[in-house]
């Protein structure tokens, strides 16, 4: 009998990121998100720290999450406000 693989640890996520919270909320890994939105894990990264994804990538990780996708463009434009102002410092 082999013995079971541990999870691959989760990379560490911008703390603050709503979005990530919204995912963590749900239980769910990004990389289960992005599976289950049949996008790649890097793009749901870069949507949970504000930075350019296709509107169409945020209307599939709505779906993963199972909320409106307004409420995750919401989220990722709350993100992307921070990410301006942090590097507007």
């Amino acid at each position: 009998m082999s013995p079971k693989r541990k999870p691959a640890p989760e990379p560490e996520s911008d703390d603050g990121s709503p979005l990530a919270a919204l995912r963590r909320k749900r239980g769910l890994a990004f990389y289960t998100v992005a599976s289950m939105a049949g996008i790649s894990p890097p793009v749901v990264r870069r949507a949970e720290r504000g930075e350019p994804v296709l509107a169409d990538n945020l209307v599939a990780i709505a779906t993963a999450l199972e909320v409106e996708p307004a409420q995750v463009f919401a989220l990722w434009l709350a993100a992307a406000s921070a990410r301006i102002e942090r590097e507007a410092e």
